[in-house]
């Protein structure tokens, strides 16, 4: 299975559509504001595509990562749970990042807002 996955509006739908003109994703025109494309995507979607999964995915407006490495027998061990779950369990868990993505940043601007308050 493959993730597409990036920032909102740089156009991961529309390089799905132009590997495959059956699918017609919805996609958004380029922002003259943003010179960039608007946040169309709003859930996971997978789709079968040339003999394996796709996932298209909603964009993000910035990622932080906090990462430590990591080891080979660590790796492998994610691996084989990965195996063990369905890709429907995969799209619902990459729906529900996204829905506590949201909720933090709702709580974030909650707090910024009672401190100018």
């Amino acid at each position: 299975m493959t993730v597409i996955t990036g920032q909102s509006g740089v156009g991961k739908s529309t390089l799905l559509n132009a590997l495959d003109i059956s699918l017609n994703l919805e996609t958004n025109q380029i922002s003259k504001a943003l010179g960039r494309g608007k946040h169309t995507t709003r859930h996971v979607e997978l789709m079968n595509l040339y003999d394996g999964y796709v996932a298209d995915t909603p964009g993000f407006s910035s990622l932080e990562l906090e990462m430590e490495p990591i080891k080979r027998e660590h790796i492998m061990i994610l691996m084989n749970m990965l195996l063990i779950v369905s890709l429907e369990d995969v799209c619902m868990i990459v729906n529900l990042i996204v829905l506590l993505k949201r909720l933090l940043m709702k709580e974030r601007f909650l707090k910024n807002v009672m401190n100018i308050i």
